[in-house]
């Protein structure tokens, strides 16, 4: 039998066929690639001109000379992440070359998120500097550094003592002003990417957003703006100073741009019990939208505007003014960002933020009945900050269709959403839209008209005529939900606090009436008691009137 020549069967193989068979990659440019970004070697000779200024030397199980490849670092590239502290910098290798690249990070980061982090950075770095490399090769290292990060959430005993969940938070506090974009990533791909760990996605969300929780409990209006040295933080990037809100605002903004992690944010935010008055409020969203110069009751004594009578005069009351409404609408603007990047990921997580709206108006309806300043039920609901802020934020998802002239859209409301129960309660009962049956069904008396161009029209008294029954839709846009939502949220939020400011002011009024009598009296005593009085009312009237006369709020509140 003649032998085959391989030469001639490759010279006589089809064009087709020699283009698809590719060259294998040189180990080198993997090798290079994994010290690029892991900040591992075999040796320090081979990091190269342009190649790291520094690396943890990790032979491991590899012969002497023997160059890494995705295949064969997956083990060392574990074993460098449970390197004690004392071994890492007894094994960092200097480049020998002349000239080196500076690439982010340490090769003796100790913290393993914060290694991690700065893995994935310089990752994001090269595919910048090299946007030709192979997208495979990347996605293997991008896997594996992925990986590794879930593996930590799963299996926090593996890493212990060391907390992914803290070090990942302190990670993108202190790292998110100059990689915001890249951090963004990863966390969007850490509740992404396929896990062959059994990665449990609600447990390992819980844990960052319940730091970011307690961190929120902290912020509040006086120090939301204050900037601090993240020295409280157990990564090695001391010296950095942030801002508290700033950053739990930017992680949570991180949650609410992808339709995985906004729902995992939300299902978080929602209280178990929807009736729970005040679960809503002690949620991550609610603690952000609490910020407010009002105190959450009146057992708390107000943080600002103390009255003249205690020595403040009108200059500082009108600075005290502008800090409070500034920092007011950066917690609105905060929210309101989050909320829309939320309600635009899809039509689930809208109903999810119209249902976490609609149950925490319901739980909080007996705010309608505060007519008078000191009732102790107050304790046990939202306060008048939350609801005040919740209003704006409402108003503000309401603004593309409050001019109806400029967007008819506001013709789309449903008038038979008064009757529904689905996101308020006691609406039925209480709304005018509707008349007053003596069944439970209010709809046995309502008439309405349905025309393709037509809006509808709903009559207000019974008719003798037979009317068949009509059940409102089961669904209703997006549009019509919101600005009932809205207007109950300023009937409880905003006309609350208007309400008591009137009555808190009549109330003043009548006690300069008996301190004029004191006065005429000459009785020292009953003056004293009527001046302390005054001082406390006044120091709780200049609130209410400053927030609920912000300029936002009663723009847009006219337009409803």
């Amino acid at each position: 039998m003649e032998d085959i020549n391989m030469a001639d069967l490759t010279q006589s193989s089809s064009p087709q066929l020699k283009a698809d068979i590719k060259p294998p990659r040189p180990a080198s440019v993997e090798n290079s690639l994994i010290q690029n970004i892991l900040l591992i070697t075999r040796d320090g000779q081979y990091l190269g001109t342009n190649g790291p200024a520094a690396a943890i030397a990790f032979s491991g199980n590899g012969a002497v000379g023997e160059l890494f490849d995705l295949d064969s670092v997956t083990h060392p590239f574990f074993e460098r992440l449970l390197m004690p502290a004392d071994q890492l910098g007894k094994s960092v290798v200097r480049n020998p070359a002349g000239k080196w690249i500076n690439r982010f990070g340490r090769p003796d980061q100790t913290d393993v998120v914060a290694y991690l982090g700065e893995c994935w950075i310089r990752l994001q770095q090269e595919k910048l500097r090299s946007p030709a490399e192979d997208p495979v090769l990347l996605g293997r290292i991008e896997g594996l550094i992925l990986e590794n990060l879930q593996l930590g959430f799963q299996v926090p005993d593996l890493f212990a003592p060391q907390s992914f969940p803290t070090q990942l938070v302190g990670f993108y506090f202190t790292t998110k002003d100059q990689h915001g974009e890249h951090l963004t990533t990863l966390i969007h791909k850490l509740f992404t990417h396929p896990s062959s760990c059994d990665f449990n996605l609600p447990d390992a969300s819980s844990a960052i957003l319940t730091i970011l929780r307690d961190k929120a409990k902290t912020i509040t209006l006086m120090n939301m703006m204050v900037y601090k040295a993240a020295e409280a933080y157990t990564i090695d990037l001391y010296g950095v100073s942030l801002c508290l809100f700033e950053a739990v605002v930017h992680f949570v903004s991180t949650f609410s741009t992808n339709p995985i992690t906004a729902k995992l944010l939300m299902d978080f935010c929602t209280p178990r019990n929807p009736r729970d008055t005040i679960g809503c409020e002690q949620s991550l969203l609610g603690l952000l939208l609490r910020l407010s110069c009002l105190p959450e009751h009146n057992d708390v004594p107000p943080e600002f505007f103390e009255s003249k009578a205690a020595g403040i005069g009108a200059s500082e009351i009108a600075s005290t003014e502008k800090f409070v409404w500034s920092n007011t609408e950066r917690a609105i603007d905060a929210v309101f960002g989050v909320v829309n990047n939320i309600v635009r990921q899809s039509a689930e997580l809208r109903e999810a933020f119209l249902l976490w709206v609609g149950n925490c108006l319901s739980a909080n309806f007996a705010r309608a009945k505060m007519w008078q300043p000191n009732l102790q039920f107050q304790v046990s609901l939202c306060s008048d900050g939350f609801m005040m802020n919740l209003s704006a934020v409402l108003l503000r998802l309401c603004r593309p269709f409050m001019n109806p002239a400029a967007n008819p859209k506001i013709l789309k409301i449903h008038p038979l959403f008064a009757a529904s129960r689905k996101y308020l309660r006691q609406m039925a009962e209480e709304t005018t839209l509707l008349p007053k049956g003596q069944s439970q069904t209010v709809y046995e008396y309502c008439t309405v008209y349905s025309r393709e161009s037509q809006p509808f029209h709903l009559s207000s008294s019974y008719s003798e005529e037979k009317v068949p029954l009509l059940n409102p839709p089961a669904d209703f846009n997006f549009i019509t939900t919101c600005f009932f939502l809205c207007h109950e949220s300023i009937r409880l939020g905003w006309g609350v606090v208007w309400d008591r400011f009137g009555k808190l002011n009549k109330h003043l009024g009548e006690l300069e009436g008996r301190l004029e009598l004191a006065r005429e009296t000459n009785n020292q005593e009953e003056r004293h008691e009527i001046e302390q009085f005054m001082i406390k009312a006044a120091s709780r009237l200049v609130p209410l009137g400053k927030a609920g006369m912000t300029n936002e709020l009663m723009k847009s509140a006219c337009l409803f």
